[in-house]
């Protein structure tokens, strides 16, 4: 005989474990060659902090002479994001003694500025035109990957470490991390 509740049982139980599959399994990344990324025309966001018209850098000048740490900034008000830059902070210190810079790259514009005073201080922020940086096929993450019980437990730690976020912006846009080496290491 046909019993409905364990049939919604099973259709939420399977949708839970779809949720909760790697992102890596459902949106493959295709990776970002040096090659696609050097060209890439960067706005430095941080100089309008200081009152300064945002200088067009191209990407392969942040690692030209020692590499460089860069952080692919998902959303600026996310609460990971800001919690991961955070992190990144607390290794500032050991970079700066190597001459290797630590950046944020963002895709949009709201929120960066409060982002890079507040919690990417001391490092430069660039805006990526062309979201070259996001990727030859961005990768988006779909309301479902709020049903993810790591993204869940995530957020509330960062939560309990006292970290703020909002939800201003597009947060479907999915961010990363590069370590560049000098010149044409990548």
């Amino acid at each position: 005989m046909f019993n409905l509740t364990w049939f919604v049982g099973g259709a939420i139980t399977a949708f839970l474990v779809y949720c909760n599959l790697p992102p890596e399994w459902l949106l493959p990344p295709k990776n970002a060659s040096l090659k696609y990324l050097k060209d890439t025309q960067l706005r430095k966001l941080t100089d309008s902090l200081y009152g300064k018209k945002g200088t067009i850098v191209k990407a392969e000048d942040l690692w030209a002479k020692k590499g460089a740490v860069i952080m692919v900034v998902r959303r600026p008000g996310c609460i990971l994001c800001r919690e991961e830059a955070l992190e990144f902070m607390k290794i500032k210190s050991d970079l700066s003694a190597l001459d290797i810079p630590l950046v944020g790259i963002v895709h949009e514009e709201e929120g960066a500025e409060e982002f890079a005073s507040n919690f990417f201080t001391s490092s430069d922020v660039y805006f990526d035109i062309n979201k070259k940086f996001f990727g030859p096929k961005e990768r988006r993450i779909m309301l479902t990957g709020l049903l993810n019980f790591r993204f869940i437990l995530k957020t509330f730690g960062a939560w309990r470490k006292g970290v703020s976020g909002n939800l201003e912006g597009d947060g479907s846009l999915l961010g990363g991390t590069f370590v560049m080496g000098p010149g044409s290491e990548g």
